[in-house]
């Protein structure tokens, strides 16, 4: 018996909606993300919307590429992320959309996506007409930009219809590495979590050598398992969740009472 190819089961599960994860430094106070998520809802109707954050310090770009190196990696193939901290909104900084490694990305070109990019990675700088975009603020990118070719992309759009090949410069895609001389290690501070905790760029491996890190004015000379292993008042090195070594104070802001912000130098003694 033949059966009509084009009818679907009234009980078939729908194919599954990848989500546009958006992060920003808007905040949740003036409707400017609330705009946005306007805007991916008009164009994008039934596209899951997730917010990573919107607490990024305001114009840090240095916060926005940690965050985004912190949770890319959980997200499924084919998300669609949107990055907005821009406070070179409207000057000639590139807009860009990228493919890489299964996810897309729409951020401003101005080293947000760094930690996340690498080899392989393809990009465009938008064009407001293959988007759909007849009048572009020089303001709300954000919006007027961003949003609309996150949701082309995310109904399937292909990203070479969304604006020129771009070419992005790779030496400045990956982490930062650590660098080994005759005293040890010499590292990086990546960024400082919400708890005061100081992750660096040092490989995990170090862990097991038990040996001093000098970050700041602070020399920490304990190695620990958990952050409750750590005597009260005092710091530790762990490993931290991207594998790296991380500097904690349990009870305490280790970055406040180390004097370190993210991208300060850090030195392993080995």
């Amino acid at each position: 018996m033949n059966m009509p190819a084009t009818r679907r089961p009234h009980n078939a599960v729908p194919a599954p909606k990848q989500p546009i994860a958006l992060l920003s430094d808007f905040g949740t106070r003036d409707g400017y993300i609330g705009a946005v998520k306007g805007v991916l809802c008009r164009l994008a109707p039934g596209v899951p919307l997730l917010d990573i954050t919107h607490d990024i310090p305001p114009g840090d770009i240095a916060a926005a590429r940690w965050t985004l190196l912190n949770c890319v990696r959980e997200f499924p193939p084919g998300t669609v992320f949107w990055a907005v901290v821009d406070p070179g909104v409207g000057t000639e900084r590139p807009p860009l959309a990228v493919a890489y490694g299964k996810r897309w990305f729409v951020a401003p070109g101005n080293g947000i996506l760094d930690w996340v990019l690498g080899k392989g990675a393809k990009a465009v700088r938008l064009q407001p007409g293959k988007v759909g975009i007849k009048e572009l603020s020089r303001t709300f990118h954000g919006r007027d930009l961003f949003a609309p070719a996150a949701a082309l992309l995310a109904t399937g759009t292909p990203l070479d219809s969304l604006g020129k090949p771009f070419t992005l410069d790779l030496t400045h895609m990956g982490l930062p590495k650590p660098r080994r001389d005759g005293q040890g290690w010499m590292g990086e501070v990546l960024g400082v979590d919400r708890f005061g905790n100081v992750v660096t760029n040092l490989p995990g491996k170090l862990w097991a050598e038990g040996c001093r890190l000098a970050a700041g004015n602070l020399l920490v000379d304990g190695c620990y398992r958990t952050y409750d292993d750590i005597p009260l008042g005092k710091p530790g090195v762990l490993v931290s969740s991207l594998g790296t070594l991380e500097a904690a104070m349990r009870g305490k802001s280790f970055a406040a009472e180390s004097g370190v912000i993210a991208g300060d130098r850090v030195r392993w003694f080995g």
